[in-house]
């Protein structure tokens, strides 16, 4: 498998600073106040067209409900060229005309055909630490995250005129100019990512490219054409080794293969952080015959049963390395469906740990104090719950392996699948002979205990103690002496209550017995993940008396809500960060869990020993707006 791409392990940042000259017909964003000009308003302070022409435009808006931008053009007042140059100025970014200033053809070499075709990108100029990108939606985030990891560079979005942009695609990776199904889906994509406003009206009309001749499509012609068994065996080889690659360079982490009768669909699962959900994008449509070869390859691959079609099957491709990136794990899932077997394929990269991950693990100085206090000492379990608990193993593994005693600390963990690679740290893979809970929790168990025997000062488990036999292996090895057993550290998936760190403790107690759990329990790490209101769209309001008692504020005290602009997608919010609470268990807190009390008793009395609660650091939160009332409530907070 061959991968030309770079990896980028950094945060995108987005600059529009332009670093050409504009026309004099350009007005810059500081002479526009473009969080309220619409696009009509903006026509006319750029020139295009006149107040009269502009109120004629409104009240025909007004009458048959079209879009200005619409209006505009089938009156023959604007061209497409004028329709973009404004919507630069609406959008704060600079306007990239190719006719004047056509893209460097070693520049465009920079980027995958797929992912520029995918993401409707072209690379113009670059410098040392920069890449100038002209794009059909600017504020494609997504877009900007796959050009900085597969070039290794600070993209620099820019804005192009549509038809120009779809021709110098064509001319530099052989995009076709009509559309079929999915560049139709693609073009609805970006069209939505502006919104429904009249400012945005032309990014409806800018019709997206469609794909050209991929490796994968070429491989499924190939496969079409094939008429002996070796040719069908290196044509559906070659057809997965494609998949994976098209998958790598645009940065999915999922592919699914779904059966439609008569042919199937094929669509990357690409993350969209802002709107806490991903997004599946159709890719390929393979005929019948394609598809079975296809998913007889995967099951072969992934030493599952061929010729079972009626229950679903679990298993794991072999791994593979793309030039420039960590070893990738590949998940494989079948499930019989009315049209046949759905595949769905999750890659899990064996990321090294980069500066960011321990970015996301800052807690503030009190909880610093008593996490640092809790992970100095030894023999005991510490657990770590709430949403996003693996990496924040990862987070509290990372700094005990980096202190100043990491030479002389043996640190070694139980993993199902390795995401990150840790630096001084023995990472052991758990293999279960299958798939279902139970096997797992059995194979999690019996490496638990092998691991005691290699002497460790940390222990790290990446599977879940909400299983009894996890639970049972973990508190076993944690309750000998302390002198001798290693420092524990494992998570707690679960959902309500459990999300805590009281809660966290009573799951545990119900899941090992209040005896077991009070004597190996040392404390609780509890991390919520919030989204970052957008500072330029946030509206600020005042509490409400409802809003005001749920979250302990006063009636009228300023809060803000997250609207929605373009630079953030329309969601209201960029970004992410992390509030958590750490609980240390004292002598007190294991006689209440062998009292068998309620997770609220066990929360009350670690607040009246000094733990600050998620709630309370969240609403510190929502006071200073970083975020808002509204995502408290959704995280379950409040």
């Amino acid at each position: 498998m061959r991968y030309a791409g770079k990896r980028y392990s950094g945060i995108v940042s987005k600059r529009y600073s332009d670093s050409q000259p504009r026309k004099q017909t350009i007005m810059t964003v500081t002479q526009i106040n473009t969080a309220k000009s619409p696009l009509g308003e903006i026509c006319v302070q750029l020139g295009k067209i006149s107040d009269a022409q502009l109120v004629e435009v409104v009240a025909q808006q007004r009458q048959t409900g079209q879009r200005i931008g619409d209006i505009l053009r089938d009156r023959g007042l604007v061209s497409a060229r004028d329709i973009a140059e404004a919507m630069a100025v609406q959008l704060g970014v600079p306007f990239h005309d190719l006719d004047a200033d056509p893209a460097d053809p070693a520049v465009s070499q920079l980027l995958p055909p797929q992912a520029a075709l995918t993401f409707v990108m072209l690379p113009v100029s670059r410098t040392d630490i920069s890449l100038r990108l002209a794009m059909l939606n600017p504020a494609d985030t997504e877009a900007l995250d796959v050009a900085a990891r597969l070039t290794g560079l600070t993209p620099e979005p820019v804005l192009a005129e549509g038809a120009l942009l779809r021709r110098s695609l064509n001319l530099f990776y052989g995009g076709a100019d009509g559309m079929d199904g999915t560049g139709l889906l693609l073009s609805s994509l970006y069209a939505g990512a502006f919104g429904e406003g009249d400012e945005y009206a032309a990014a409806g009309a800018m019709a997206a490219t469609g794909s050209s001749v991929t490796p994968m499509q070429a491989a499924a012609d190939a496969m079409g054409a094939a008429s002996t068994p070796e040719a069908v065996e290196q044509a559906v080889l070659a057809m997965l080794s494609a998949l994976l690659e098209e998958a790598v360079q645009i940065g999915a982490t999922a592919i699914s293969v779904e059966p439609q009768g008569g042919h199937a669909l094929i669509a990357y699962r690409l993350p969209r952080r802002q709107q806490r959900r991903s997004l599946l994008r159709s890719a390929h449509t393979l005929p019948h015959a394609a598809y079975v070869a296809l998913l007889a390859e995967i099951k072969r691959q992934a030493h599952l049963d061929i010729g079972e079609r009626r229950r679903p099957q679990r298993g794991w491709l072999p791994p593979f390395t793309e030039s420039g990136l960590p070893s990738i794990d590949t998940r494989v899932a079948v499930l019989p469906e009315m049209h046949g077997e759905r595949v769905t394929l999750q890659l899990l990269r064996r990321d090294p740990v980069v500066p960011t991950l321990l970015d996301r693990f800052n807690p503030s100085h009190a909880q610093r104090d008593r996490l640092g206090s809790l992970l100095s000492r030894r023999g005991g379990l510490v657990l770590v719950t709430g949403q996003n608990w693996q990496e924040t193993l990862y987070s509290l593994v990372t700094v005990l392996s980096q202190d100043e005693g990491a030479n002389a600390r043996t640190v070694l963990t139980c993993e199902l699948a390795v995401r990150y690679e840790i630096p001084n740290t023995s990472q052991c893979v758990v293999e279960p002979l299958e798939l279902s809970p139970e096997a797992i929790a059995i194979a999690v168990a019996n490496a638990v205990d092998a691991l005691q025997g290699q002497d460790p000062d940390v222990m790290m488990v990446n599977a879940s103690a909400a299983h009894p036999r996890v639970a049972a292996a973990v508190c076993r090895v944690s309750a000998v002496a302390p002198a001798s057993s290693p420092l524990v550290l494992v998570g707690m998936s679960a959902a309500g209550d459990s999300l805590d760190a009281a809660g966290a403790a009573a799951a545990l107690k119900q899941a090992i017995g209040a005896e077991v759990a009070a004597s190996a329990l040392l404390g609780v790490y509890s991390e919520r993940r919030l989204r970052r209101l957008c500072l330029s769209c946030r509206a600020v309001e005042e509490a409400t008396e409802q809003m005001a008692a749920r979250l302990g504020l006063s009636v009228g005290e300023p809060v803000y809500r997250a609207v929605g602009c373009p630079r953030c997608e329309n969601t209201g919010y960029v970004g992410e960060f992390d509030v958590q609470e750490v609980l240390t268990c004292d002598g007190g807190f294991a006689r209440m869990l062998r009292e068998n009390v309620d997770a609220w008793t066990l929360r009350h009395y670690a607040v009246q020993q000094g733990m600050v609660s998620l709630k309370e650091t969240a609403v510190a939160r929502v006071r200073v707006g970083l975020t808002s009332p509204a995502e408290l409530v959704a995280q379950g907070i409040v």
